[in-house]
Formats: structure tokens, sequence, C-alpha cells
């Protein structure tokens, strides 16, 4: 099963889930064990994970329990936006 394959699968599986099948954000981070913003970089860059229902993220549990077990995976930012060093900042040299 293609990346695609399973992004099509979720997004019909969404079409019967309700909003109260699905987590908030702060409520998947605490599932998943990340804080609020690993899980909003991961609501926008993995396909399938999450919706947007007015306005706001909703997390499909299934999909979360996949990423987690690294059958979902992040796309990939482009080159020129990854972090880039700070030379006084040693943690991102």
């Amino acid at each position: 099963m293609t990346e695609r394959d399973i992004v099509d699968r979720l997004d019909e599986l969404a079409l019967v889930m309700t909003e109260r099948d699905f987590l908030s954000p702060p409520k998947a981070a605490i599932r998943a064990g990340v804080n609020e913003r690993t899980m909003q970089k991961w609501c926008e860059r993995v396909p399938g994970l999450a919706i947007r229902v007015v306005g706001r993220w909703r997390v499909n549990p299934a999909a979360l329990e996949r990423l987690l077990r690294g059958e979902l995976q992040p796309i990939p930012l482009p080159r020129h936006q990854h972090p880039r060093p700070n030379s006084k900042n040693p943690a991102t040299r």
C-alpha cells in the first residue's frame, strides 16, 4: 500500500467519523508524548494525520497510531526552509 493509498483511505474514513471521534492537538500531543508545537507541525506536514474543522486541526487517532509506528511519514521541508545554524546558539551548530 503506497502512502497515497493510505491518505485516500484515511480521507474515506474521515467522512464517516464525527468531530468527537478526532483528538484536539493538545490531547494528541499527550497521547504521542510530544509537545503541542510538534503536534501542530505534524498536522501540517503528515498527510492524512489531521483535518481542519472550522479552522482548527482535528487529529485522526488511528492515523496518529500509524505515524507513531512509522507507517506514515512527514513531507520533507524544502531545503530553504530548514533552520540555519546560528553561531550564537551552540544547539543549532
